[in-house]
C-alpha cells in the first residue's frame, strides 16, 4: 500500500520559486516517496531535527516527515543545500 504525498504551504512556496527545470527534477525525486519513503538516497535527520528525513535533488534538499499510521509523506521544506539545515533548525529545532 502506498503513501499519500502532501506539501506544507512553505514547501509549495519553495517549489514555486524554483526554475521550471528544477521543479521537474524535484518532483521526479519526490514521486517515488509514495512507494518507499525510506528508500535509497534518503536519510534520517538527527538531533533537534529527529523525525524529519531528507532527500537530495542536485544541490537542493527536500525535507519531509513520514506518518506510517496515516500513510502520508509530508514535504516540509525545499531549499538549497547551504540553507536547508539552518532553516529547518529555526523552524523545527528542539
Amino acid at each position: 500500500m502506498s503513501y499519500q504525498v502532501r506539501f506544507e504551504k512553505a514547501a509549495e512556496r519553495d517549489l514555486a520559486a524554483l526554475a521550471r527545470a528544477m521543479q521537474r527534477r524535484v518532483i521526479e525525486r519526490i514521486e517515488p516517496l509514495a512507494d518507499d519513503p525510506r528508500g535509497p538516497g534518503t536519510k534520517a535527520l538527527k538531533a533537534g531535527l529527529r523525525g524529519l528525513r531528507c532527500l537530495r535533488a542536485g544541490d537542493w534538499r527536500i525535507s519531509y516527515r513520514v506518518d506510517d499510521e496515516a500513510r502520508t509523506v509530508t514535504v516540509v521544506q525545499i531549499a538549497h543545500r547551504r540553507d536547508i539545515y539552518q532553516r529547518l533548525a529555526r523552524r523545527w529545532g528542539r
